[in-house]
This record gives structure tokens, C-alpha cells and sequence, in this order.
């Protein structure tokens, strides 16, 4: 009984781990991918954060119009009591020592400049904050989607290397023993034997920058460096799926992008910064109501028991001070103006440059790939050649670096093109 019992636990344990073991593995398509960092980025929790603060921003400031209430309590003892305090309690009465009271004070802002354009600042801030978390968000999916397809060429580059290094190695094998039979020289076998360790060797930091590209992929998504990331995706689904060819002709609305919106965002602020400087020559006025408790009726008091009023604080002499404060904020406020038509500018400039790069990849993305079609084609055909006997060791080898350096400009063209594909999105983008 012992024994099916201890046996009964041990797999009841192996079954949890490999539900855990399971539950961290994680199989995504690029937009799982980007659904995921949304999610879990540590960029965008903050940046949702933010927005948390910046809404308790608004009802911070909002409040301070509302009705304010304050209670107050205090209790008194006098150990002592004066001489004073005796020539005044009547004959045969005996001083009161202590008193307790207590204060209830409403009070109701009427009007206040500072007030009112607080407000506005507030919810001001409050869109910025917005703006900002969206364009961290862009930020984020752009990075996202250059990291997985980085994975992707680096499997696919590891997929192809590999095949190659498997057949120069069974080549290699046929050509020591032909050498050994004095079919062959001994350079060819070297040069074989050279080209095959190079591809070794270049396996081996394909395999260390695939590492290196999916760790940086979860850390960009939010995912643990522990947990086993799959890609589902291919990287010709991502090309066919891309609409590479529309991507030029879409329209750019300045008025719609991210940094545009920030500018004027900013011009606001400065623009509510000089009017309130301005609110500093205007009056506050407030109500109030004060309802006094005494809890001794004999202790003397002269607080009336309800009080009803208004005050009015009026600005009247700040020795230029608070004029010096509109000058500066209006001085300010034009810099903001002047910055939202240099933001504009800018962006039609970065859009011209981002388009211009992005076709440019295009072009260098299509010709890199029939290049690739065409070097693989000879070093497919010279490789036969070789095993006929036609070919020298030198032409394989040449043909072979052909194919590997056509291979790399070709994924090289591949990721230089999502890269400016996803900068012309960011900018096109309308939020």
C-alpha cells in the first residue's frame, strides 16, 4: 500500500510539471505577438499607469470646486483660572475649568480663474498622457513586429545553412575517399574541408543570434525569459500578407499622426499657461458656512452658533510681478506655435524620406530575391557538375559563397524592408 501510495504522488507530481512546463510554452502568430505585448509590455503597463494617474489628475483638480466640508474639535482645562475669569463669574458660582467645541466649516468656491483654467489643463494633461501611452503602443507593435521577423530570417537562414552544410559534408566524405584512390588532388578535399568549417562556424553564431533574437522578442512582448516561444507564422505569409505594393500610394494626413497631435497638445498647454497668468488679476470668491457646537453649556462663548457668509480675495499691487509672469508665458506660448509649425514641416519631411526608403527597399528586396533564385540555380547545377566530375572543388566553392552571400543580402533586403515598412506605418498610421 505504501508503495502505490508513494508511487501515486510521484506521478501525480510529474503531471503537475508537465502542466506547468506546458502552460509555459507559447505558440504566436504576429498578432498574437502584438495582442500579447498590449497586454504584458512593460513600456505599455506603465504607460497605462500613466493614464490611471493622469484621470485622478482631473478629478483632483475638479474637486477643488466642489463643496469642501472640515470638522474641528477642541477641548480646553484650565488648572489655573485667572483673576479675570473670577471677577466675571457671578457670585456663589463656581468658575467653569473646561470647554469642548466643535467646528463644522462648509465652504463653496463661487468663481476662480485659476480655477476654471486648472481644469482645462487637466484634462489637457490628461490627453497628452493618452497620446503618449498610443504612441508607445506604435512604438512597441514596430519593435515587435522587427523582432519576430528577425526570428523568422534567422530560423529560415539556420534551415538553409543547415541543408548546405549537410551536403558539402556528404560531398566531403565522397571526396576523401576518392582522394584516397587518387581520383582526386589533396585541394580539393582542403578546399572542401575549409568551406565546410567556415559553415560550421557560421552555424554556430546563427545559432547564438537566434537566441539573442528571441530573448529580445520576449522581453519586447513582456513574456518570461524562462518560457518557450514558438512563431507560427512563416516569413513568406508575413511578405505575402504585407500589401508591399499599396504601401506607397497610401495618403498621409499630418493631422492624424501621433506627433503632430502631441504639438498641438503642447501649443494648448502653453496657450492655458498664459491665460493663467492672466487669472492672477482676477478676484476669487467663495461661500462658506460655520456651525459652532459648545458642549458646555456653562463655559463662556461668543462664537455664534451658525455663521453664513462670502469672502473676496482681490489682487490689487504685485509690483509688475504678476505682469512679468503673462510676458513670459505669452513668449512661451508663441515658442509652442512656433514648434507645432516646425513638428509639421518635419513630419512631411520624414514622411517623403520614410516613403522614399521604403520603395527603395522594395526595389532592393525584389532584385535580391531573384538573385537568390538564380545563384541557388548555379550552385545546384555546379554542384552536380562536381559529382560528375565536370566542375572543380574551386567553382563549387565559389558558387557556394555565391548562393550563402545572395542568401544573406536577400534576408538582409527582407528585413530592411519591414523595418521601413514599419516606420512609413507608424507615420501613415491615423490615431
Amino acid at each position: 500500500m505504501r508503495k502505490k501510495s508513494l508511487l501515486l504522488t510521484v506521478l501525480i507530481l510529474l503531471t503537475c510539471i508537465v502542466l506547468q512546463a506546458q502552460e509555459e510554452r507559447h505558440s504566436f502568430s504576429l498578432k498574437q505577438a502584438k495582442e500579447y505585448a498590449r497586454e504584458n509590455s512593460y513600456l505599455l503597463k506603465n504607460s497605462k499607469a500613466d493614464i490611471e494617474v493622469a484621470k485622478k489628475k482631473v478629478w483632483e483638480t475638479t474637486a477643488q470646486g466642489l463643496p469642501q466640508a472640515n470638522i474641528e474639535g477642541s477641548y480646553t482645562y484650565m488648572p489655573n483660572v485667572p483673576d479675570i475669569v473670577k471677577s466675571f463669574t457671578p457670585e456663589g458660582v463656581e468658575p467653569t475649568l473646561w470647554g469642548a467645541s466643535m467646528d463644522i466649516k462648509v465652504t463653496q468656491l463661487l468663481f476662480s480663474g485659476a480655477y476654471i483654467v486648472g481644469v482645462q489643463a487637466s484634462k489637457t494633461y490628461r490627453n497628452i498622457t493618452t497620446l503618449l501611452e498610443k504612441k508607445n503602443v506604435d512604438d512597441v507593435i514596430e519593435s515587435v513586429i522587427n523582432s519576430y521577423v528577425l526570428v523568422l530570417i534567422a530560423e529560415e537562414n539556420k534551415s538553409i545553412l543547415e541543408t548546405t552544410y549537410k551536403n558539402l559534408s556528404r560531398i566531403l566524405v565522397e571526396v576523401t575517399a576518392m582522394n584516397k584512390e587518387g581520383f582526386v588532388e589533396d585541394t580539393d578535399v582542403d578546399q572542401l574541408q575549409l568551406t565546410v568549417t567556415n559553415i560550421e562556424s557560421s552555424l554556430s553564431m546563427l545559432n547564438r543570434q537566434l537566441e539573442l533574437a528571441n530573448r529580445l522578442l520576449k522581453f519586447q512582448i513582456g513574456m518570461d525569459m524562462a518560457s518557450e516561444l514558438k512563431l507560427t507564422d512563416s516569413l513568406n505569409d508575413l511578405i505575402v500578407s504585407s500589401n508591399l505594393e499599396t504601401m506607397s500610394n497610401m495618403n498621409f494626413d499630418v493631422q492624424s499622426n501621433i506627433s503632430y497631435k502631441l504639438a498641438d497638445n503642447q501649443e494648448k498647454i502653453s496657450h492655458l499657461s498664459l491665460k493663467l497668468s492672466k487669472t492672477e488679476f482676477l478676484p476669487t470668491i467663495a461661500a462658506f458656512y460655520n456651525h459652532n457646537e459648545n458642549f458646555n453649556d456653562k463655559a463662556f462663548n461668543m462664537n455664534p452658533a451658525d455663521l453664513l457668509g462670502f469672502s473676496v480675495s482681490i489682487p490689487i499691487f504685485s509690483s509688475g510681478q504678476r505682469i512679468a509672469k503673462v510676458g513670459q508665458a505669452r513668449i512661451a506660448y508663441e515658442k509652442a506655435k512656433t514648434d507645432k509649425i516646425q513638428a509639421t514641416q518635419g513630419l512631411f519631411l520624414e514622411y517623403e524620406q520614410s516613403r522614399t526608403n521604403y520603395l527603395t527597399s522594395l526595389d532592393k528586396y525584389k532584385n535580391s530575391r531573384v538573385s537568390m533564385k538564380l545563384s541557388e540555380k548555379i550552385y545546384n547545377k555546379t554542384t552536380i557538375k562536381y559529382k560528375e566530375g565536370v566542375s572543380s572543388s574551386l567553382d563549387l566553392t565559389q558558387t557556394q559563397n555565391q548562393y550563402l552571400q545572395a542568401q544573406s543580402d536577400y534576408y538582409g533586403s527582407v528585413l530592411d524592408l519591414f523595418k521601413n515598412k514599419n516606420k512609413l506605418d507608424k507615420i501613415i498610421i491615423k490615431h
